[in-house]
């Protein structure tokens, strides 16, 4: 049997010498035997901080500490990042800038996929900057120039390319969540976090350039908010590029978002937006959907309120929103909204079964009230939570 021959991706990673470690016990266990102190040191001040750019600062102390603690972590993400840049090759143009390069790994995969055009790669960490020339010198790169400047401090200058990967978080605004938030009111929240920062990549690119965008954002309020603050940019998605793609951090399931972002003179509607890039990967004919494929199914397909409530506890307990609405284009179809803390349930019912749906919302009420530990009351209208 012919030996499979390896993707793009893997022999990228390969070539770089980052290296697997399944676990992140294995990680630690590993960091002690090859690197001694300062490498258990590294590792703890990385778990300590909460600011992305910090752990960077931490991890970039010494070159072969941080190629397997990036190894470690990053393998997987990396090797599926080349993999869609492989498929979508079309998608970049002459003169490309790349955000956020830190140790130069997806810097030399498009230095080698576009050897023949102008590269910029630029980070605020002088440490990744030097590392990431040192990845180029050992893979023989000479068609990138590095900067160690921040995106606020580019002005006067476009490229047909921006490339990002994993830099959005780190130039969002706190945002506080609560177990309660429903989709549109908490994407609201991050995509007014997100707008200075969409707003400058904005000014990067002219109106025939793009930007390239690689997050690792699951498909929920978050995506929903980082998408919104793109196309108040002007920047609207291009849905064929899409692709959700899982990798993993050591053990930990992850999920890379790819996708181009071109200009664009139209007035772009959220809701458009938003029913583009999520129902071509949610099916919109199930009769039942859980966590956040209900919740960012209901603001899409949710109509008009028929009862609801609101269920808090007077002391402490888990609050509550239980709802039903008419479908939207389908006024024989029901919906029943259950929002229990981090418990989300959305299904749907033929309009047959409304008497049955009426009286089992009433029921949860009257337990509710009689145990006299909680405030109910009735939702008049949900209008934070539908796009009409």
């Amino acid at each position: 049997m012919a030996k499979k021959e390896l993707g793009p991706g893997r022999k990228h990673v390969d070539e770089l010498g980052l290296e697997s470690v399944p676990t992140y016990q294995r990680l630690q266990k590993d960091v002690r035997k090859k690197f001694g102190k300062v490498g258990v040191e590294t590792l703890d001040l990385m778990g300590e901080v909460k600011v992305a750019s910090s752990r960077y600062i931490h991890k970039n102390k010494r070159f072969d500490l941080a190629m397997f603690i990036s190894g470690a972590y990053d393998r997987s993400i990396i090797m599926n990042a080349c993999d869609w840049i492989d498929q979508n090759k079309e998608l970049f143009g002459e003169t490309i800038l790349e955000i956020g390069c830190d140790m130069g790994f997806m810097t030399t995969f498009l230095a080698k996929t576009f050897p023949d055009r102008k590269i910029v790669s630029i980070d605020r960490n002088q440490k990744g900057i030097d590392f990431a020339r040192m990845n180029c010198e050992r893979l023989g790169i000479r068609n990138v120039e590095f900067k160690c400047t921040c995106l606020n401090d580019l002005d006067d200058i476009h490229f047909d390319t921006v490339f990002t990967m994993r830099v959005a978080q780190e130039n969002m605004g706190s945002v506080v969540e609560d177990p309660m938030d429903e989709f549109p009111e908490l994407s609201e929240r991050f995509a007014k976090s997100l707008e200075g920062y969409c707003k400058k990549l904005r000014t990067l690119i002219g109106d025939s350039g793009n930007i390239i965008s690689i997050e690792k954002i699951h498909m929920d309020a978050l995506f929903g908010g980082y998408v919104r603050a793109m196309s108040r940019a002007g920047l609207k998605g291009n849905d064929a590029s899409h692709k959700e793609v899982k990798c993993t951090e050591l053990d930990i399931p992850v999920v890379l978002q790819c996708m181009e972002f071109v200009p664009s003179k139209e007035d772009i509607v959220d809701l458009n937006v938003l029913i583009d890039c999520f129902v071509h990967h949610i099916s919109i004919t199930e009769a039942q959907y859980l966590g956040w494929d209900a919740k960012i199914m209901l603001p899409l397909i949710a109509k008009k309120l028929q009862c609801g409530y609101e269920i808090v506890p007077k002391s402490d307990g888990d609050r509550c929103r239980v709802a039903m609405f008419i479908r939207k284009c389908d006024e024989t179809c029901l919906i029943l909204y259950i929002h229990r803390e981090a418990y989300v349930k959305m299904e749907c019912y033929d309009i047959s079964s409304m008497d049955y749906l009426i009286s089992m919302i009433q029921d949860i009420v009257k337990d509710a009230v009689s145990c006299g530990r909680f405030n109910v009351t009735t939702l008049i209208d949900w209008p934070s939570m539908l796009y009409n």
